[in-house]
This record gives structure tokens, sequence and C-alpha cells, in this order.
């Protein structure tokens, strides 16, 4: 239930901190004039957070672009405020169950207990045996008997599962808001059903407001991976390198991030002034426009790289998946082998084989894919995933995205088999114990 939680980024130190101030004080409460406010970003409109808290309001909606940072800010203020909430999970009843494990989780027993009477949890052994109803009454009965105040957090309503009737995503959200001592803080790329439903919530439009965590961020990151400080290099103007990346962010961190990989490969690579201002000129802004630029400076790839490539990107859509699983899925020989013979490899093999596909991902994909150990003691490698959301949105919902994994000559037939001989490596090897309820998740990720 944690799962996307933890895969979140921590927000980056003295980052968002303006959220739980006054507009126009400072961290000592003094007052800020109007060239400080415009470096806090401050001086654009948004309904103050803390005030919100404090207020009779039930709904705050934090809206902004892809890659703005709005999963890292809901992260830093459920860190923040330590209150009961989670992230959405993309169907109605994944949802329904997050909210109410949530909550479980932060109340006492006898409160519990209390919501569970005359209920028959204790026979149902996953998510299952819940209808939608059952689990919509128990998440009520939660709420009904909560004995102190509570701040939801919802996090990517523009990812709920638009098949899945967003009416009732919204009638949730405001049956949830009725009940006494509940606020709501949601987040949500913009989006025509969201802003038409919920016009008359208090919120803020993210990217308007992180001017100053862009700038931080900038100079913090290029004085701890290259090794200088940017303030000691201003009259070369690579001080003015840090403010041109936060104009042309536009908000975006992400796209902070690839600018400031490119231009700490420059700084080690010993460019001079000009070059560094050239790797950012020559960076579009949009994040799909970004991954394509960096897709195709890798075009000079061999046809098989190509292929590899657009294999990995296609595996990961059936995530989650480990390194080594991967492998088995991409490595026709280590395929054939838990195919025909179903018996363990070598565990320093594993190892190798995880450490040489986590290796290859980071190359094959020019960093679109991203490996992650959360378990060093984990045998089956690092958790694969995409860089950011928006890294499968761009390889499935646009004719460039598609046209890349189509390299890959692969069917989804094909990739379903693949996947289920991973499965069975993984078992073979005592990396896992299959259930019902791991092979249900397996399934829907692959038929999502």
């Amino acid at each position: 239930m944690n799962a996307r939680l933890n895969s979140i980024a921590e927000s980056h130190t003295e980052t968002f901190e303006w959220l739980f101030k006054d507009v126009g004080i400072d961290a000592g409460g003094d007052s800020l004039d109007a060239s400080q406010s415009v470096a806090y970003g401050l001086d654009v409109k948004w309904d103050n957070f803390a005030e919100w808290l404090k207020s009779g309001e039930e709904l705050y909606l934090i809206e902004g672009k892809a890659g703005s940072g709005k999963s890292t800010l809901m992260k830093f203020i459920y860190n923040h405020q330590k209150l009961a909430g989670d992230v959405l999970q993309r169907a109605y009843k994944g949802l329904l169950a997050t909210l109410s494990f949530q909550i479980i989780e932060h109340v006492e027993d006898s409160t519990v207990e209390l919501a569970l009477e005359g209920k028959v949890a204790g026979s149902k052994r996953s998510l299952v045996d819940w209808s939608e109803s059952a689990l919509e009454d128990l998440l009520f009965s939660l709420l009904s008997v909560l004995q102190t105040s509570s701040l939801v957090l919802i996090d990517g309503l523009h990812e709920f599962d638009q098949d899945d009737r967003p009416s009732r995503l919204v009638a949730l959200l405001k049956k949830l808001t009725s009940y006494p001592g509940v606020k709501l803080c949601t987040s949500s790329r913009p989006t025509t059903w969201l802003d038409w439903q919920l016009s008359s919530a208090k919120g803020l439009k993210l990217q308007d407001l992180t001017r100053s965590d862009i700038l931080k961020y900038a100079e913090d990151v290029l004085q701890e991976e290259v090794g200088f400080y940017v303030s000691d290099l201003e009259n070369d103007g690579v001080q003015g390198l840090v403010y041109d990346i936060q104009d042309k962010a536009e908000g975006v961190f992400l796209w902070v991030k690839y600018a400031l990989h490119s231009i700490a490969e420059g700084i080690s690579g010993m460019d001079d002034l000009q070059a560094l201002k050239a790797r950012l000129l020559e960076l579009p802004k949009g994040m799909y426009e970004l991954y394509e630029h960096t897709w195709r400076r890798h075009e000079n790839y061999n046809n098989r790289h190509r292929e590899e490539a657009a294999l990995c990107f296609y595996c990961a859509c059936l995530s989650p998946l480990s390194s080594f699983e991967f492998a088995v899925m991409m490595d026709p020989v280590l395929l054939q082998h838990y195919r025909d013979n179903a018996t363990p490899i070598d565990e320093n093999l594993v190892t190798k084989t995880c450490a040489q596909m986590e290796q290859k991902l980071k190359i094959r994909t020019a960093g679109l894919l991203v490996c992650e150990r959360s378990n060093p003691m984990d045998k089956s490698g690092a958790r694969v995933s995409y860089l950011h959301r928006t890294v499968h949105d761009f390889l499935y919902e646009t004719q460039q995205g598609r046209t890349i994994v189509a390299l890959s000559n692969q069917t989804m037939q094909n990739m379903f088999q693949s996947r289920i001989y991973a499965l069975v490596a993984l078992f073979v090897q005592g990396h896992l114990q299959l259930n019902f309820q791991h092979m249900e998740q397996m399934c829907k990720s692959i038929t999502h």
C-alpha cells in the first residue's frame, strides 16, 4: 500500500518551506518587500495553505504541470504534518482500499474495532475478497468514528483510470469532505474535467511558486555533484547559467534535473562558458520534446541496441519488475533455461546478471528508466521504473514514443509469456513466494 509513497523523491533541503508560511513573511517573521516576494515566487495569486488548514474550507487542490514536483510536495506535506493520508491507486477500488488501510494505520485499535463492528472483515485475505461497496462501507465507517481531525492526501488525480467513471472519483472526494474534522488535499495536472468539477476549491498552481526552490536546488546540485561553489564563479557567468535554467524551466523540476545533468557533464568535460550555454540552448522546453531529444542523441546506436532499448521500454510497462526479471525477459538464453529446465542457477551468476542488466538499462535507455535498490539484500536486483510518469505517457501516448516502442518487434502475447517465465525464474531461485494476490497483481499490470 505504501509502494508509491516510498518511490517518491524527498524534497531538496530548504525547498517547499514557503507552503507553511504566511505570504509576504520570511522564515524570521519579517516582512518581504516586492523584489523578495518575487524571489520567493510569491508574486502570484494562490490560496495560503497554512490558512486553509485552520479554515472551515474542506478541499485544497495542488495543480501543476507534469514534472513540476506535485508528488514531492505531497510527500513533503505528509512528512511535515505526520497526518493520515496516502497517494492514489489508479483504480477506484484500489483508492478505497488504500485510504482505509492508511486510516487503520494511524488510529487506535479500539477505533478500528468500532468501525468493523458487524462486518466480516476477518474472512477477507486480499483485495479480491472485497467488493467496492464493502470497501466504501468500511472507509465511511472508519471516518465516522474518528476522534481527531484528519488531513487526507490524495496524489495524482489525473492518473485515475478514465475508464472507471471520473464522476465516481469526484463524488468520493465530496463525500470525504462531508465528514466532520476531515480536510482533503489533492494534487493533479491541469485537466478539463477536474477544473470544472473542483473549480470552487482552494488551491495553487505549483509551477508559479517554485522559482526560489529551483534556484536553490540548481546551486546546490552544481556545488555537490560538480564540486564547486556557483557563487565563486559568478564573474565567469556560471551564475547566469543558473538563472537561465530557472527561467527556461517554467517551474518544472524534472526539466531542471535534465538541464543540470547536461551542464554537469559539460563542466566535467572542461566545456567553456559558451559551450555550456550552447548545451542549455539546445534543450527543448517541453518534457515530451526533451525525451525525444534525449532519444535522438542516441540515434548513432546500431539497430540491435535500439531494439534492446525499445524492448526495455516495453518491459517497463509491466512493472513492478526487478533487474533480474528484466534480464530473464530480454536474454533468450536465460529465458530458455527457465522455460525448459526450471532449475536454479548459481546465485553469484544472478548477482552478476543483475549488475550487468542495471548498467545496460542505464546506457540503452539514456536514463529514461532508473534502477533503485531499496533493500541491499534483495537478490533479485534493483527495482526498475520509469524516470517519471511522463516517460510512460510519452512512450504510449505520442506518435514519436509509439514509434520507439515499436522497434522492439514484440507482441503483447510474447511479453506476457516472458513475464510469466520471469516469475518462474524468481520462484525457482527462491526469491518469490507465489500467491493468488501476487498473480492477480501481475495479471492486472499485464492487461493495464
